[in-house]
């Protein structure tokens, strides 16, 4: 579909997604392979969000290679980025852990704990905003079931009077 189309946007969406895949399914070959073509699918953008995901893929396979001076390079370019970048990432899971495991590469295990709490944080506040939504539905459910229950009941009482009414006839 993107050959059609392909504007700068829905290729950085299209390479976004196949080096997120890749990511996510820990193939770190194919994901180093299709870095280039998502750095270059960046270069015209000027959302800075979409920046910072290219750089978060980046230092991907420094992780898995235990790439110490990539890995510190990464989070010392953390510093000049804007706030609300860093909160869209942090609100990520997996980056989170990602910080988890960069912080362990660099064996900076007080820093490893602190990336873990918010890891852990994150992870509690998903699963609380889950267990609400559920719990919404649910009662959405209930008032559901009420409803038809009353109807129920007022077509059992319809019934009742049509026949008491036909019997005394």
């Amino acid at each position: 579909i993107n050959r059609d189309v392909a504007t700068p946007l829905t290729n950085y969406f299209y390479y976004h997604a196949l080096t997120g895949y890749y990511y996510r399914t820990g193939d770190i070959e194919n994901l180093k392979a299709e870095l280039p073509a998502l750095e270059r699918a960046v270069e015209p953008l000027s959302n800075p969000v979409y920046k910072a995901m290219v750089m978060w893929y980046q230092v991907v396979p420094c992780v898995y290679e235990r790439d110490e001076e990539c890995v510190a390079d990464y989070l010392h370019s953390l510093q000049s980025m804007h706030p609300a970048v860093k909160r869209h990432l942090e609100s990520n899971l997996d980056y989170l852990k990602l910080m988890v495991d960069m912080q362990m590469v660099l064996r900076d295990w007080p820093q490893a704990e602190k990336a873990f709490d918010k890891y852990a944080s994150r992870s509690s506040a998903n699963n609380k905003h889950s267990q609400s939504s559920a719990s919404i539905l649910g009662v959405a459910n209930l008032y559901s079931k009420i409803y038809s229950l009353e109807s129920e009941i007022e077509r059992a009482r319809r019934i009742k009077r049509t026949i008491v009414g036909v019997g005394i006839a």
